[in-house]
Parts: structure tokens; C-alpha cells; sequence
């Protein structure tokens, strides 16, 4: 890249690789760093999913008590 002026223009660094670019070249990151498009990160969208409150119901119902009779056969 050439050092050329340019109105309105400045050279900054990147600051993930450290390349010199223009101003108007590089893009503000999620994690707040200045970066050229090719270490430009997009944010993961699984950070932006919230949870659901789980209903807690107040009470349970008791435990139905069932009789079973089994009998069982030896064979002969």
C-alpha cells in the first residue's frame, strides 16, 4: 500500500493482523477492534439465544397404589 494522501483519509493498522489500510477500510468488530474485511469476525448467532423459563407447577399428584397379584407356575 502506498503512503498517498488522501482528504479525509488516514493509514491505521489492523488490529488483529497488523497490515496498514486506510481508515475507510476497516471494520468495527464485535470484540471492539478495528479490522481489515479479511479478519473480520461475525458475531456466533448462538450468543444471541435466550433461554425459556421452565413452569414450575405448585403442587404433584400422589402416587396411585395399584395391587397386582402374580402367580407364578413351575413348570413340570
Amino acid at each position: 500500500m502506498r503512503d498517498d494522501f488522501k482528504s479525509g483519509k488516514w493509514i491505521a493498522a489492523c488490529q488483529r493482523c497488523g497490515f496498514k489500510f486506510y481508515n475507510t477500510q476497516l471494520r468495527l468488530e464485535w470484540t471492539k477492534l478495528r479490522v481489515c474485511s479479511s479478519c473480520f469476525d461475525t458475531r456466533q448467532p448462538q450468543d444471541f439465544v435466550k433461554g425459556v423459563a421452565e413452569s414450575k407447577t405448585p403442587w404433584s399428584r400422589k402416587p396411585i397404589e395399584v395391587d397386582i397379584d402374580i402367580e407364578y407356575y413351575d413348570e413340570e
